[in-house]
């Protein structure tokens, strides 16, 4: 399935976040150009900062979420990770974040997931934003 639009609720999640100055960066193991195509197509190019693509060398996303956590001068414990895979949820625990898994789209496994992040595996957009909205 090509996703051609955010799923529902993910711009107002944004919008909220966003209001409440948290910060929003894009970290994905997504090439570059393939990263820049799916911010176009979905209409998302200003919602992220900083973006940062994957590597052609495996994954990098611990040291990344250690850059962003350098860059905006935050502890750990201030930083959660939205992820859809498993391999997002071995980066978060790499780094010693929370990791928050979108299990929302069509070929999602909440199952299996909350067996790798239990108590942090959400089935739609809006479980996620009462999520952050408590925290």
């Amino acid at each position: 399935m090509l996703l051609r639009k955010p799923f529902d609720g993910i711009n107002d999640l944004l919008h909220m976040l966003h209001e409440h100055d948290v910060i929003t960066p894009m970290i994905t193991g997504k090439g570059e150009q393939s990263l820049q195509t799916s911010l176009d197509a979905l209409g998302l190019n200003d919602q992220f900062d900083p973006v940062m693509s994957g590597s052609p060398d495996g994954s990098i996303k611990s040291q990344q979420f250690a850059q962003v956590l350098k860059q905006y001068d935050q502890p750990k414990e201030q930083m959660a990770y939205i992820g859809d895979a498993t391999a997002d949820i071995e980066a978060c625990q790499n780094a010693g974040i929370t990791c928050y898994t979108a299990a929302w789209s069509i070929n999602a496994k909440p199952d299996e997931m909350e067996k790798l992040n239990p108590g942090n595996v959400f089935t739609s957009v809006e479980q996620l934003r009462d999520k952050l909205l408590e925290s």
